[in-house]
């Protein structure tokens, strides 16, 4: 099937829909990541549900309700369970050896992003009552051991995290963040513990999902419109509605989204 094209009021081809890249036949796909031409999917099939990496795959540990997955690198994955509050709710999953490692990652889970050797693991206000969730977003080591939450670093000072649901890795390694609260949009350096604070426009407030190439934002589903997908450059006055898509994405680095569905997933580029 060639990639679908969503059309602006212009006419121009601006959200670029890539083919179908199907869940194994039998299966249905819970959640997946791509990484550097890998993946690493959550099936499920029949009353069970799986791992997979590439041809190999494992058993996870017990049925989750709302399984996350992302690559680590190309042979480990972290593995967790959105809502659980059971003592250990992720897992470091090994290409050929299966789970290494188990640990807490909180309740309440909205995003994972892994970026170099941190992961972050991004919640919603129902998770605001235990740690690590309180943090709004939480900081771990690629072994599962908590490091360090933005609250308790910033918030006395820059302001609190209540609910934060949108974020992604940008080109230069920074975690990007929208969230609610008392933030604008947020640049996060997860090691030097640095951040830059970046006063968007009022009509992008509360997306769904963004992606960044360190000058330009995407930004999609904000708050009033449900399937527009918005062009913005930092220091313009001009918000550009480019597109719009029906149904979920998750941003990456350049402009770039993926959307999960049962039968697979599609990666969404928005035209420059």
């Amino acid at each position: 099937m060639a990639p679908q094209l969503k059309r602006d009021p212009l006419g121009r081809d601006t959200v670029i829909i890539g083919d179908l890249q199907a869940a194994p036949a039998g299966t249905a796909l819970l959640d997946c990541d791509v990484r550097d031409g890998k993946y690493a999917f959550v099936l499920s099939r029949e009353d069970s549900q799986i791992v997979q990496f590439d041809d190999w795959s494992c058993p996870v540990p017990r049925r989750l309700r709302y399984p996350v997955i992302r690559l680590i690198d190309k042979r480990t994955a972290v593995l967790l369970d959105r809502i659980s509050s059971a003592a250990g709710n992720a897992w470091l999953i090994k290409h050929g050896a299966g789970i290494v490692e188990e640990f807490v990652a909180g309740k309440a889970i909205s995003g994972v992003v892994v970026i170099s050797d941190v992961i972050a693991v991004t919640y919603n206000d129902e998770g605001l009552s235990v740690a690590p969730s309180q943090e709004g977003i939480a900081f771990f080591s690629i072994e599962g051991k908590f490091v360090w939450g933005y609250n308790s670093e910033f918030g006395s000072t820059a302001g609190h995290i209540w609910d934060c649901y949108c974020a992604a890795e940008g080109p230069d390694g920074r975690l990007w963040f929208d969230s609610y609260g008392e933030l604008p949009l947020v640049g996060l350096d997860c090691h030097a513990r640095t951040q830059e604070l970046v006063e968007a426009p009022a009509q992008l407030c509360g997306p769904n999902a963004l992606s960044t190439d360190g000058s330009s934002f995407w930004f999609f589903s904000p708050n009033g419109d449900e399937h527009g997908v918005f062009k913005w450059t930092r220091g313009a006055v001009k918000v550009d509605r480019v597109g719009e898509f029906d149904g979920r994405l998750r941003g990456l680095p350049d402009g770039t989204f993926i959307t999960v569905s049962n039968t697979g997933y599609r990666v969404v580029q928005v035209a420059a």
